[in-house]
C-alpha cells in the first residue's frame, strides 16, 4: 500500500511548492449596468485559470504574473478578451450575442462540445449534488435527470441505492449502470448479510443492508456528474455499457492563491411514512379481548382499566383499554447526522494541487446505534504540466463504519426476530415504548416484559429484539488513477490512464440466543438458537487505458477529431465466511461459542477484458457533424472460440442555428440522431463445470457435507456450464432535438429511443436425466422503448431578482418481446406468499401475478357457500409491474438579495409492488381496512354461490364475526390486496440559502460566505390503497429480482438540516 500512496504524496508536494500571483479585481455588467451574476472570468490562455462573478458581479482572480489579459463569458453574451494591469479595478461590459458552446465530458473522459454530440447526455454539477448535503451521491439524482430513475432502500442511514436508465434491460443479468471517476470504472458491489451470500435465492430471511459502494463517494469532491443514456454515448465502454454510463468528474485545484474551502451540515430525521393504521379495535380475537393475542381483533376500545398481560408473581398489570395511536412512531428516536468537508487547493499554469478531507456521520431513528453510520474520506489530487508532458493523478481513501437493522423474515434457528415485524403486530391499545422496561432493573415491572412473561406468545418484545442482536460493517477502499499525456504533436496526442478500485471489507453479525423457562406462560414458544457469522470481502479492479487522439482543421469547413485507444480491465473478488448457530453462552459472541461445527463458505472470482476502440468526429462548416464509434472485446468469462464481440456506433448532429438564418428568438437548435450496440457481460465461470464441496446421503433424510473425517471430497456442480454462451447484446435507436430560445431563457430537449437487448443470459432447470438440474444459457428478447422531455425556463432575470423553473418527463414502454421457447413462456423470478414476480411473454419485465377471488362469467366474486368467504381462482391475476407508467421531475428556484430559495421533487405514475407489511398488518388487524361494516357480518356485495351444474346462484352468507380475521389474514384469495400501486408523489429538496454579500465576507478575511436551511424528503403522497409504507422501499436488493417489493423494511424518513460554507 505504501508503494502505492508515496509517489502520489510526493507529487503533491512538488506540485504545491511552485506559484507566483497578481490579484485581479473588477465588475461585469450588462449594457444596462446591471450585474452580471455568474459570468465566467479566466485568464488568457490559461483557461484552468478561473472564476466567476458573484451577486454584485464583482469578481477576484489569482493570475500568474505573465498573464496581461482576461476572457470574460456569459450565457447569451458576447464574449470579450480585456487587458488589465495590476492594481486597477476593472469594469468590463458585455453586449447580447450568442448562446455559449457547452462543454461536456463524454466516454473516456473526452472533452466534446455539446453541439457536436447525436446522443443525449445529462449533465448535473457538483452545486447540485450538494445543495442539501446529501451523502449519497446518488440519492442526491432523484428527479433531476429524465430518463433517470433512483430508488432509496429506507431511510436508514448508507442504505442501498437503485438507479435504473431507460428500463430494465436484463431479466436476470446486472442491469445497473457503469460507474466511471475521472475515466476509472468503478466498483458497486451491494453489501448485503451473510445470509444472503451463503443462499443467493434467499430474499426473505433474516437479512441486512449495508448499501452499495457507491453510495460511499464524497460528494464534495464531485465537480460534476454526466449520465451517458444511450448506447451511442456509450457505446466505447463495449460489453459493460449496455446499462448506461455514468461519468463522474472529481475537483482539481485551479490556478490561483492557495483557497481554503469548508463545509459543514448538521441535520435530524424525524420517519416520513409509517403505517396507517385503524383507531377503533383493540387487543383480542374474533371480536373478543385476549390478553394473550397480538392482534387486534378485539373489541372497540372504551378507554376503561383493564387487566393485561401474563400474571407474574400473582399480580397483573392495569391499563385503560385505549387506542395509541403513534404508538409505532413512539418506539422511534430522532435521527441526527453531521457532514463536515474541509479542502485546500491552488496552483498556477504549470502545476496545481487538491486535498481534502471529509467526516459523514449519522445516527437513524433506532432508538441505541443499531443504524448508524460513519464515512472518513481523503482525496489528494495533482496536476503538472512541463513542457509536452502533462501529468493528472488522483488518489482517494474512504473508510466506512456502518450497523444495519435487519429486516426480511426473522429466523428463530438463528439471528432471531425481526425489530419491524414485531412491531407492526402490536395491539392498538398497547403502549410500545412502556416495553423497554425488560431491561431497567429497577423497574418493578421488568418482569411483565422479559421473553417468560411478555403478554403474548407468538411476538416478541421489540426491545428484547433491539438489545440482544447487532452488527458490525467496516470497509476500506482505495482507489484513483494516474493519467500521463505527451503532446507528439500539435494536434496529436498519446495518454497513457491506469487506474484501479481496491475494497477490503470485514463484516460481523450476530444474535442471541433466547430461551424460554420452561412451565412459564410463554413456554410453548420457540426458542432462539443464536447465531454468529463473520465474513470479509475483497473487490480489486485494474483499469489500464492508451489512447492517441488527434484533432485538427483539415480545411475551412471540414475538422476531424479522432480517437484510438487500448484497453485493458481485471476484475477479482473473494469472500470467506464462517458461521454457527446454537449458542451455548448467552451474550458471547464469537465463533467458538457453539458445540456445532462452523458452516464455512470460500467464493473467489476473476475476470478479464480487453478491447480495443476507435472514434471519430467529422465537422462541416460548424454545423453537421457525424460521429463514428466502434469498440471489439474479448472476455474471458465467455468461450475462448467465441468470446470476441464487435460494438459498432454511429450518431449526427445538425445543428441548424449556425446552418439557417433563423428568427433571433431563436438562439440554439439541433436535431440529432444515433445508433449503436453495447453488451452485457457473462458473470464468471459459466462455460465450463465447476466442482464443488462433496456430500453424500447418510441413511433417512441426512447429509454428510465434505470435508469430513479429515477427507476431502468434490463432485462436479449441478450446472453443466455452456460452451456456446455470448453476451446480452443492446441495440440502441435513439433521435431528439434541442433549442434554446430568448437568451437561453427557454431550453427544451426531447428524445425518442428504440432498444432491443437479445441473448438474455438466463439459468435454466434442465431435465435431471441429463444428470443435472440446471444451465445458463442465451435466450429472450427485451424491448424498451420511451419519450423524454426536459424544459427549463428562467421567466424574470434581472438585477435584483432570477426566477427559474425545470421539469421533465420519462415515459418507458418495457416488454418481453420472446423467451426463446414459446410465446407463452414465462419465468418466475422471485415470490412470497403466492405473490409472483415473473418475466413473460407480452408483459413489462418484472411482471407481478397474485391470487385472486375466483368470478363467474359475469364478473361477480364466488365464495364458498357455507362460510361466505371468496373462493380462490385456478389462475393469478396480472397485477401490473414494477415499472412506473410516466415519472415527471420538476425544479424551481428564486434568487433576490443574496438569498436563493429552490426545491424539487418528482412524481411516478403507476407500477406495482409487493408489500409484506400490509399482509401482516391485515393479518393482526391493524390494517385500516379491516373496520369495514363496523366488523359486523356483512355479504360481499354481488356475490354468487356455484350451483355445480354451470350456473350460479345469489349469495345469501353473510361472513362471520368469526371469520372476519379469515377474510383479511387468512384467506389466500385476498393476497390480491397485499400488492399495492406504486404511485407516488415526494418533494425531494427544499433549501433556503443566503450568500454574505462579497464586501462583508471580505471585511471577516473570507472570500466567501454561504448559509442556509433545507429539508431532504418532507413530504410523501401515495394513492389511498397504500398507507402503508414508502413505495420505493425494498427490502432485497438493487437487482431486478430484488425490486419486487418490501418484506418488513423499516420506515423512511425526513430529514431537516443547517449548513454552512466558507471559503478562505
Amino acid at each position: 500500500m505504501k508503494k502505492v500512496i508515496l509517489p502520489f504524496v510526493f507529487l503533491w508536494l512538488f506540485i504545491g511548492a511552485i506559484s507566483s500571483q497578481n490579484n485581479v479585481k473588477g465588475i461585469v455588467t450588462d449594457q444596462a449596468g446591471l450585474p452580471l451574476i455568474g459570468a465566467n472570468v479566466t485568464a488568457k490562455g490559461f483557461e484552468a485559470i478561473g472564476t466567476i462573478t458573484d451577486v454584485d458581479g464583482n469578481f477576484l482572480l489569482s493570475v500568474p504574473q505573465n498573464v496581461t489579459s482576461l476572457k470574460i463569458s456569459y450565457t447569451g453574451y458576447e464574449t470579450r478578451e480585456v487587458e488589465f494591469s495590476a492594481g486597477k479595478f476593472l469594469t468590463i461590459i458585455l453586449a447580447e450575442g450568442k448562446v455559449l458552446e457547452e462543454v461536456v465530458v463524454t466516454a473516456l473522459g473526452i472533452s466534446k462540445s455539446s453541439k457536436t454530440l447525436g446522443y443525449s447526455t445529462s449533465v448535473v454539477s457538483g452545486d447540485q449534488i450538494n445543495i442539501t448535503r446529501n451523502t449519497s451521491v446518488l440519492d442526491a439524482l432523484n428527479g433531476s435527470v429524465a430518463g433517470l430513475t433512483v430508488s432509496t432502500a429506507s431511510g436508514a442511514p448508507g442504505a442501498s441505492t437503485v438507479v435504473n436508465i431507460r428500463g430494465f434491460n436484463s431479466v436476470t443479468g446486472n442491469n445497473q449502470p457503469l460507474y466511471v471517476i475521472d475515466g476509472v470504472p468503478m466498483n458497486n458491489r451491494g453489501n448485503t448479510s451473510s445470509a444472503n451470500v451463503k443462499n443467493a435465492n434467499d430474499d426473505f430471511g433474516r437479512s441486512t443492508d449495508f448499501g452499495n459502494q457507491m453510495n460511499d463517494i464524497n460528494p464534495n469532491d464531485i465537480e460534476s456528474l454526466n449520465v451517458l443514456k444511450g448506447s451511442a454515448a456509450s457505446a466505447l465502454y463495449g460489453s459493460r455499457a449496455a446499462n448506461g454510463v455514468i461519468l463522474i468528474t472529481t475537483k482539481k485545484g485551479k490556478s490561483g492563491k492557495m483557497k481554503i474551502d469548508l463545509n459543514t451540515s448538521f441535520s435530524v430525521s424525524d420517519l416520513l411514512r409509517v403505517p396507517f393504521l385503524q383507531n377503533t379495535y383493540g387487543q383480542g380475537w374474533s371480536g373478543l379481548f385476549a390478553y394473550e393475542e397480538n392482534g387486534s381483533w378485539g373489541p372497540k376500545t372504551d378507554d376503561k382499566i383493564r387487566r393485561w398481560g401474563n400474571v407474574v408473581n400473582n399480580s397483573q398489570q392495569l391499563k385503560p383499554f385505549s387506542i395509541q395511536e403513534n404508538n409505532i412512531r413512539d418506539f422511534f428516536d430522532l435521527g441526527t447526522s453531521s457532514n463536515t468537508s474541509l479542502s485546500i487547493s491552488g496552483g498556477n499554469d504549470a502545476a496545481n494541487y487538491r486535498l481534502s478531507y471529509s467526516l459523514a456521520k449519522a445516527d437513524g431513528v433506532v432508538p441505541t446505534n443499531a443504524d448508524s453510520y460513519l464515512r472518513n474520506t481523503f482525496a489528494l489530487s495533482g496536476g503538472l504540466k512541463a513542457g509536452k508532458i502533462t501529468i493528472n493523478s488522483t488518489i482517494n481513501y474512504l473508510n466506512k463504519n456502518q450497523k444495519a437493522v435487519p429486516t426480511g423474515q426473522g429466523d428463530d434457528a438463528a439471528g432471531g426476530k425481526v425489530i419491524w415485524q414485531e412491531l407492526i403486530q402490536i395491539p392498538r391499545d398497547h403502549s410500545i415504548v412502556d416495553y423497554k422496561k425488560y431491561n431497567d432493573p429497577n423497574d418493578p415491572a421488568r418482569d411483565f416484559y422479559n421473553l417468560d412473561y411478555y403478554f403474548t406468545p407468538y411476538a416478541q418484545n421489540p426491545y428484547w429484539t433491539l438489545y440482544n442482536q447487532g452488527n458490525q460493517y467496516n470497509e476500506n477502499r482505495i482507489f484513483g488513477n494516474l493519467d500521463v499525456s505527451y503532446d507528439l504533436a500539435p494536434s496529436l496526442k498519446l495518454t497513457w490512464r491506469g487506474g484501479g478500485d481496491f475494497s477490503d471489507a470485514l463484516q460481523k453479525d450476530w444474535g442471541n440466543l433466547a430461551i424460554i423457562t420452561p412451565g412459564t406462560p410463554n413456554s410453548g414458544s420457540n426458542n432462539v438458537a443464536g447465531s454468529v457469522s463473520e465474513m470479509s470481502r475483497g473487490n480489486k479492479q485494474y483499469n489500464s487505458d492508451l489512447i492517441l487522439s488527434y484533432d485538427t482543421k483539415l480545411s475551412d469547413k471540414f475538422d476531424l477529431t479522432a480517437v484510438i485507444g487500448q484497453n485493458i480491465n481485471a476484475r477479482s473478488a473473494k469472500t470467506v465466511l464462517a458461521s454457527i448457530t446454537n449458542l451455548g453462552i448467552p451474550d458471547y459472541y464469537n465463533l467458538s461459542n457453539s458445540t456445532v461445527s462452523p458452516t464455512t463458505l470460500t467464493a473467489e472470482t476473476e475476470q478479464r477484458l480487453i478491447g480495443v476502440y476507435s472514434s471519430a468526429t467529422i465537422g462541416y462548416n460548424n454545423w453537421l457533424y457525424l460521429s463514428l464509434a466502434a469498440r471489439n472485446d474479448w472476455s474471458s468469462t465467455l468461450p475462448k472460440s467465441g468470446n470476441s464481440y464487435f460494438y459498432p456506433g454511429a450518431s449526427m448532429s445538425f445543428v441548424l442555428s449556425d446552418a439557417l438564418e433563423l428568427p433571433k428568438q431563436i438562439d440554439y437548435l439541433k436535431l440529432r440522431t444515433g445508433y449503436a450496440r453495447t453488451g452485457n457481460d457473462a458473470i464468471p465461470y459459466q462455460i465450463d463445470p465447476v466442482y464443488i464441496s462433496g456430500q453424500t446421503r447418510a441413511g433417512g433424510f441426512a447429509n454428510v457435507n465434505f470435508p469430513f473425517g479429515g477427507i476431502s471430497s468434490f463432485e462436479l456442480a449441478n450446472n453443466p456450464g455452456n460452451p456456446f454462451l455470448k453476451p446480452e447484446l443492446t441495440d440502441e435507436l435513439e433521435l431528439g432535438f434541442e433549442t434554446k430560445l430568448f437568451r437561453n431563457r427557454i431550453s427544451l430537449e426531447a428524445t425518442y429511443y428504440d432498444k432491443n437487448t437479445k441473448d438474455q443470459i438466463i439459468n435454466l432447470l434442465v431435465d435431471a436425466a441429463s444428470g443435472y438440474t440446471n444451465q445458463t444459457v442465451n435466450l429472450g428478447t427485451v424491448n424498451n422503448k420511451g419519450v423524454e422531455l426536459l424544459l427549463s425556463l428562467i421567466p424574470i432575470r434581472n438585477s435584483v431578482v432570477e426566477w427559474g423553473l425545470n421539469t421533465n418527463y420519462t415515459k418507458n414502454k418495457n416488454v418481453v418481446t420472446s423467451l426463446g421457447y414459446t410465446d407463452a413462456t414465462s419465468i418466475l423470478l422471485n415470490s412470497s406468499y403466492n405473490v409472483d414476480l415473473k418475466a413473460e411473454v407480452g408483459k413489462p419485465l418484472g411482471a407481478i401475478y397474485s391470487p385472486q377471488p375466483d368470478r363467474d362469467p359475469d364478473g361477480n366474486i364466488i365464495v364458498n357457500a357455507a362460510t361466505g368467504l371468496p373462493q380462490q381462482a385456478a389462475d393469478k391475476a396480472y397485477r401490473g409491474s414494477i415499472n412506473p407508467d410516466y415519472t415527471v421531475g420538476f425544479g424551481s428556484y428564486v434568487k433576490l438579495f443574496g438569498f436563493t430559495l429552490g426545491a424539487n421533487g418528482d412524481f411516478r405514475k403507476g407500477g406495482v409492488f409487493y408489500s409484506y407489511t400490509a399482509r401482516l398488518n391485515y393479518f393482526v388487524g391493524n390494517a385500516w381496512n379491516t373496520q369495514y361494516n363496523d366488523r359486523e357480518p356483512w355479504i360481499i356485495p354481488n356475490s354468487v354461490v356455484d350451483n355445480g351444474d354451470g350456473t350460479y346462484g345469489e349469495n345469501t352468507t353473510a361472513i362471520s364475526r368469526a371469520n372476519v380475521f379469515t377474510y383479511y389474514g387468512g384467506n389466500n384469495a385476498y393476497q390480491f390486496n397485499h400488492v399495492l400501486d406504486k404511485t407516488f408523489f415526494k418533494l425531494r429538496n427544499i433549501y433556503l440559502n443566503y450568500d454574505l454579500p462579497a464586501k462583508v465576507a471580505n471585511s471577516l478575511s473570507l472570500a466567501a460566505v454561504n448559509v442556509g436551511v433545507y429539508a431532504r424528503n418532507p413530504v410523501l403522497w401515495t394513492p389511498s390503497e397504500n398507507h402503508f409504507v414508502d413505495p420505493e422501499s425494498n427490502t432485497f436488493g438493487t437487482n431486478l429480482r430484488n425490486l419486487y417489493g418490501e418484506f418488513s423494511t423499516g420506515p423512511s424518513t425526513a430529514t431537516y438540516g443547517a449548513q454552512l460554507n466558507v471559503t478562505f
